[in-house]
């Protein structure tokens, strides 16, 4: 998505620049989670194969939270259960996919305090029910989706996480201090220790030579098949790499070197897709040695940089 939205829906989002923040994308229709907490939902016109013509958007509402405009950080669709699942300003919440409405309390509770959340990536999304991992302050809760939201498994961690993702019975993640990958049917029989796997240390805050602090970026994680999972990491000079493990933590199929820390990161298998904040698209072959094998690059002016991928 570029970062900017149609700002012709409603005198409130005439009224300042708004960023794109996050972005779903079910079948032909987009949801766009803004930066001062709006979802502007569109259906996209695609044209025949064969057809000169551009695909054609049409926007079909806009919805605020009502979460005191702040930014929407992540969207997840479930098209078979009419769910889209809403993080906005540390809150989870729930609405219908189909017109954007909240559902009822009774059959999905609003979650606060939540950092990041992750859908079971085992399971297709247009299945009737799929697993939510949660990560709020230093627990991880799963919850299964289905007519109603029901809490399956909590385990207190040391740490509070600031990305996860989730395959099956393994939660890759990174907290404050390391990136893990969690075996949670492990922890239910015996305990974090017994079922938590430490890999490597997350980058952490350092002090430039003025004196000033400078925080790295957020880490990433993303799963890219069956029990594996890539993470980012500095290395040594201004590159960032993509490490890819599996659930046990051995490394697997090559690391991938990235120019920039990437601002977006997916994975359609078998390619990686990363978005860096210049504006540039690398699209990376990930079986055996990962190398890049299509790059866009484009002098466009910064309000139509693309940000986010999916």
């Amino acid at each position: 998505g570029a970062d900017s939205v149609d700002r012709s829906s409603s005198p409130a989002l005439r009224a300042r620049a708004i960023r794109v923040e996050c972005v779903e994308m079910c079948g032909t229709n987009v949801y766009v989670g803004t930066s001062h907490g709006h979802i502007v939902h569109y259906t996209i016109n695609v044209p025949e194969l064969t057809s000169d013509k551009e695909p054609e958007r049409v926007c079909v509402q806009s919805v605020d939270l009502k979460l005191g405009g702040k930014r929407v950080e992540q969207l997840i669709a479930l098209p078979m259960l009419n769910r889209l699942v809403v993080l906005c300003g540390s809150t989870l919440v729930f609405y219908t996919l189909s017109d954007l409405r909240v559902v009822g309390s009774n059959s999905a509770p609003t979650i606060k305090g939540v950092s990041c959340v992750a859908c079971d990536e085992r399971v297709d999304r247009t299945s009737n029910g799929v697993l939510l991992c949660v990560a709020r302050m230093r627990e991880i809760s799963v919850y299964f989706v289905g007519a109603d939201v029901r809490l399956e498994q909590q385990v207190m961690i040391e740490y509070s996480v600031a990305s996860l993702c989730m395959y099956g019975n393994y939660v890759c993640l990174a907290d404050t201090q390391t990136y893990k990958v969690l075996d949670l049917a492990r922890i239910r029989s015996s305990g974090l220790d017994q079922g938590q796997l430490e890999l490597l240390p997350t980058q952490q805050p350092r002090r430039d030579e003025a004196g000033r602090v400078v925080r790295p970026p957020r880490p990433r994680t993303l799963v890219v098949g069956p029990n594996e999972f890539m993470f980012l990491t500095a290395s040594g000079d201004d590159t960032t790499l993509g490490v890819i493990v599996t659930a046990r933590g051995e490394a697997l199929r090559g690391t991938l070197q990235f120019p920039a820390y990437p601002v977006s990161i997916v994975y359609d298998e078998p390619y990686v897709i990363a978005v860096f904040a210049t504006g540039r698209i690398d699209v990376y072959d990930t079986r055996s040695e990962p190398r890049v094998v299509q790059s866009v690059v484009g002098d466009v002016p910064d309000l139509m940089r693309v940000r986010r991928a999916c």
